[in-house]
């Protein structure tokens, strides 16, 4: 087995979705990989937000480096807004 760590840095969302009654969001942003996942904090009331943000996730993988190298696994960032009751996802991507 290899360890690997992945880093990340989220600085910023532009003209976010409105999800909230008073036309803001409070987004934050999910980082998945493998089976692993970190979040930035929460903005609150606002369409473009900046995190300004670094994230690391270590993971243990079982193939061998040259074959993770040609097929890395897929990373997904998804930007989520939070309000009291319910948590609405807003849009994805995998990369």
């Amino acid at each position: 087995a290899y360890y690997y760590e992945l880093c990340t840095y989220i600085y910023q969302a532009r003209n976010l979705l409105s999800m909230d009654h008073d036309s803001f969001s409070d987004p934050y942003a999910q980082i998945g990989f493998i089976n692993q996942s970190q979040r930035t904090e929460t903005i609150q009331k606002t369409l473009c937000p900046t995190w300004d943000q670094g994230n690391f996730i270590t993971v243990k993988l079982y193939e061998e480096p040259d074959e993770i190298h040609h097929d890395p696994p897929n990373i997904l960032i998804e930007l989520f807004d939070k309000d009291q009751y319910v948590f609405k996802k807003q849009s994805s991507r995998i990369l």
